[in-house]
């Protein structure tokens, strides 16, 4: 059936309706203009493609009580509605769903992320395309589901490529969850005062100025660790602890630092092991364990000519510290200006 850019004054109801075209378009609708509601309903069954794209709806655009949905391939793009009402059990198969550039006004249940989310990834297009997300997300929002649209918009951001941008995914969810970035800080804080705290009792933090110390040991400020590790880990923030106690590098046994090495096989292995390819197929499995042992067991470590003391580890770990700190309050600390002014 083909309706493709005619103009419809009112409803078209297409209820319990059966459509056959398994090699082709079942149901064209293409560039077609429809004043009231379309209804793809009760029973509808398209074996083919269903093709709204372009198509503009005023009203309702009815997805619901599809029979073998899995036989339909539906095509949505650039299509306008003025509410989406579908169903999950008449969702087509993965791969059978296009709705790059579709733009809705209202959505009908399920409002959740999860599920939400799980029908955009029906999408047959091959490269992601963030359309459906922000489309998504907007018409969530504008409903008043505030965090189904956040959990919609991170789920976007997760489909970037980098390493940074995933740690920004992890530590504070794009700017969408400003408390976990609050709740890292918190844990790498207490964390940290554990550790301060051991290097403390060890000798590895000294006074900075000894002398002083010595002189006024009453007035000098006293050790602690969960004062050093905030202080050290928020920027800027001063309670006089940090800057009258430092790891002493100079601490501790001297040791060398051990790296890794690996033996590399004689000519002689190399040629046995491409001799001794098996040739029946049940024998692979044996002959890959073989190999990976021969290799595990030319692993090993030596000695390096680079040596470290435990106060230089813990100063070290200081510096990751401070670095870690600089970020996450910067994360938290913008999230949280960002949700103030809006």
């Amino acid at each position: 059936m083909s309706f493709v850019n005619v103009e419809v004054g009112g409803d078209m109801n297409c209820h319990a309706a059966r459509l056959d075209n398994a090699h082709g378009t079942a149901l064209d609708l293409r560039g077609s203009s429809v004043r009231g509601s379309i209804f793809l309903t009760n029973g509808f069954s398209a074996n083919g493609i269903v093709s709204l794209i372009a198509a503009k709806v005023g009203g309702y655009f009815v997805w619901h009580g599809i029979t073998n949905p899995s036989n339909t391939k539906l095509y949505l793009n650039s299509a306008t509605f003025g509410t989406l009402i579908d169903e999950e059990t008449s969702w087509p198969k993965r791969g059978n769903l296009s709705i790059d550039g579709l733009v809705y006004q209202r959505i009908s249940a399920p409002y959740d992320a999860r599920t939400r989310i799980k029908w955009l990834s029906l999408s047959d297009d091959s490269s992601f395309l963030p359309q459906p997300f922000e489309e998504l997300a907007a018409t969530l929002r504008a409903m008043g589901h505030e965090e189904d649209a956040d959990e919609v918009m991170i789920a976007k951001n997760d489909h970037k490529a980098g390493v940074i941008w995933c740690l920004f995914g992890v530590f504070d969810g794009y700017g969408y969850r400003p408390s976990w970035a609050f709740w890292w800080s918190v844990c790498f804080v207490l964390i940290n005062t554990a550790v301060f705290y051991f290097a403390y009792r060890g000798g590895l933090i000294a006074p900075s100025d000894l002398s002083e110390m010595e002189k006024h040991p009453r007035s000098y400020p006293g050790f602690s660790a969960l004062i050093y590790s905030l202080q050290k880990f928020v920027p800027l923030l001063d309670l006089e602890i940090a800057k009258h106690w430092r790891p002493n590098p100079t601490k501790g046994r001297r040791r060398h630092l051990f790296v890794p090495t690996y033996r590399t096989p004689t000519s002689v292995d190399s040629v046995s092991s491409l001799l001794l390819v098996p040739t029946k197929p049940e024998k692979w499995i044996d002959k890959a364990t073989t190999v990976l042992r021969k290799h595990i067991g030319r692993l090993g470590v030596r000695e390096s000519n680079l040596s470290i003391t435990a106060g230089e580890c813990v100063l070290l770990y200081l510096w990751f510290h401070v670095f870690v700190g600089w970020i996450l309050t910067a994360l938290w600390i913008g999230s949280f200006a960002k949700l103030i002014k809006v």
